[in-house]
């Protein structure tokens, strides 16, 4: 550190000198630097020395402390820095793999759904057809047992009309047994049919 300091004051009284020739050029002295100048400059140097080495005593341990102290508070946000943006990617991939999961959940509810509405739909169609067969075979039941009904209808009352016609035309002319006999007769022909 001595060899430095020795340099950085040859360098400035080099410096110093070079600054005080071009000074005196320009007020147009061709002589040089006078003793009283160059005692001011050896002043000078002298005072930056010592300003330099009390630095250097004093103030280049905090310093340096200090330095090091940033350097490794740097270092750690740095470090930090980086355990949180992996910390945030892994979060983004856990987040998006759910959302994946929820899109491939949601899909496989939707076609279940899908799958139930189909089956119930054939479910249901499969009831009305079944729903309609009967109600057709029970129509046809009734309207045979109607038909049927109105065919003995018919025929009682035909048989009661012509019985009532054949005893107003023969009343007069048959006794009472032979119009029994020919009313018996006539209604077993009837229900015969």
């Amino acid at each position: 550190m001595r060899t430095a300091a020795i340099t950085t004051l040859t360098a400035l009284l080099i410096a110093l000198a070079a600054s005080a020739d071009a000074a005196s050029a320009a007020h147009g002295q061709a002589h040089g630097p006078t003793p009283d100048r160059w005692l001011l400059m050896a002043f000078t140097a002298t005072n930056f020395l010592i300003f330099v080495l009390l630095m250097r005593r004093f103030a280049s341990k905090p310093l340096k402390a200090f330095l090091t102290r940033r350097r490794q508070e740097v270092s750690d946000a740095i470090a930090e820095a980086g355990r949180a943006k992996a910390e945030a990617e892994a979060m983004k991939a856990e987040y998006e793999d759910k959302q994946r999961q929820l899109e491939q959940h949601k899909q496989a509810i939707l076609d279940e759904v899908r799958a139930m509405a189909e089956a119930d739909g054939k479910r249901l169609s499969e009831a009305a057809r079944r729903s309609a067969e009967r109600m057709l075979e029970d129509a046809e039941r009734i309207g045979a047992s109607d038909l049927e009904r109105s065919k003995r209808e018919l025929r009682a009352e035909a048989a009661r009309l012509a019985a009532e016609l054949a005893h107003k035309r023969m009343a007069g002319r048959i006794d009472a047994g032979a119009q029994r006999q020919l009313l018996d007769e006539f209604l077993d022909g009837v229900a015969g049919r």
